[in-house]
């Protein structure tokens, strides 16, 4: 047995023990300086990081110790290799999916109908499109209402819209609608790379739920980008275990990847491994994540296996690791899709604003307050997800 009397000469590489450098959006002008920066990083990394710790011991035992990357010897000496060829240094984030679910439309335009690509994205607040866009469909600024309030996006940077577009559409690509039609609002970014649904219209419609066979697969443009779209107010919210714990979580059908706030890996004490990953916003903007966790998120302990036959259900995920989030924790398309959220499982979900209770209640981990407050969102006599009335 070996007993520890001294104390590590450095730190092990733990994310939250390195210089928090995030990169500011309005530092970015293309994925260029994203790539400095995170070069940057790993320089700053390896200087800060010794590849060997040495811990001075006391042998109460001659056999030899079955530590990995432990070397003893006759002296009192211990070398602790913590390199870079560390199997925990090479644990790297599992690949994103190549594809994303699309949902075409067909919006009226001033030059008449036109069919396009959208995607439906349940953590966001409101419907976007760019004004690149707008003003190829014919549209003016005098057809931009004002639009006062600045839009929040991840990393807590505020954007101004244009405006506002209100138009009509229906769902499908036909020249002539197949369904009736649905009247729409949509904020105008500039710089917005795709065309969101956000989570209001989208429930309205039942898009996610009954209405599954209008999502389509499109491939991803550039695997090198993660999509992470959430805009304004979170909604579509999900009662789930994180680590074995229970949590209420974004349900975020606009992102690639899940995520979770520095503060909730530090207080459920998760392991943070380094790893950066770029990660593109709403309004076309850059922003990076420079570590991730792995953890499982499992549906149905906090159910009766007899109300909800299905919802036995958990996965292995990594999150990525960024300040500024809505929330301590989003889910996002591909989790969403292995839990079966909105198929088998949407007495998980509920539609509400009111998240700042619930980040409190994540990270004191009181599962009673937080059944309660989950209990209170739901319709009582359909289960159905409702409103907070905002």
């Amino acid at each position: 047995m070996l007993i520890v009397q001294g104390s590590l000469t450095a730190t092990p590489s733990l994310f939250h023990s390195l210089p928090r450098d995030y990169i500011e959006n309005s530092e970015l002008q293309s994925v260029k300086d994203v790539i400095k920066k995170t070069e940057m990083f790993r320089s700053r990394l390896s200087r800060l990081t010794s590849p060997k710790v040495e811990v001075v011991i006391n042998k109460t035992e001659t056999s030899k110790s079955k530590c990995p990357h432990i070397t003893s010897s006759e002296s009192e000496v211990v070398s602790i290799d913590f390199s870079l060829s560390s199997p925990v240094r090479n644990l790297v984030p599992r690949e994103v999916r190549r594809t994303r679910h699309g949902l075409p439309i067909t919006i009226n335009t001033p030059y008449g109908p036109e069919p396009v690509p959208t995607y439906a994205d349940t953590g966001s607040d409101v419907n976007i499109i760019s004004e690149t866009t707008a003003r190829e469909f014919g549209y003016q600024t005098s057809d931009f209402k004002p639009f006062q309030e600045p839009l929040k996006l991840p990393g807590g940077r505020l954007v101004k819209p244009i405006g506002e577009l209100t138009t009509s559409f229906w769902f499908g690509t036909l020249l002539e609608p197949s369904e009736r039609l649905e009247k729409i609002s949509f904020c105008v970014l500039p710089g917005a790379p795709a065309i969101l649904i956000g989570a209001v219209l989208l429930h309205q419609t039942k898009t996610m739920t009954e209405h599954r066979h209008r999502l389509v697969p499109i491939r991803r443009a550039n695997n090198r980008l993660s999509a992470l779209c959430s805009v304004g107010k979170p909604r579509m919210q999900v009662l789930c275990d994180v680590d074995h714990i229970l949590t209420v979580a974004l349900a975020d059908s606009g992102s690639d990847i899940d995520l979770v706030s520095p503060q909730f890996a530090l207080d459920r004490k998760l392991e943070i491994y380094p790893s950066e990953h770029v990660i593109e916003l709403a309004d076309g903007s850059h922003i990076v994540s420079y570590g991730f966790i792995r953890t499982s998120i499992s549906l149905g302990t906090h159910l009766d296996s007899a109300d909800a036959p299905h919802s036995k259900v958990a996965t292995i995920v990594d999150c990525f690791v960024l300040e500024g989030l809505s929330q301590d924790v989003i889910l996002g398309e591909q989790t969403l899709d292995e839990l079966r959220i909105f198929t088998e499982n949407q007495h998980v979900l509920v539609l509400a604003s009111d998240t700042n209770e619930a980040m409190e209640l994540n990270r004191i981990h009181s599962r009673g307050r937080l059944l309660t407050w989950f209990k209170k969102r739901l319709n009582p006599t359909s289960n159905q997800i409702i409103t907070d009335g905002e």
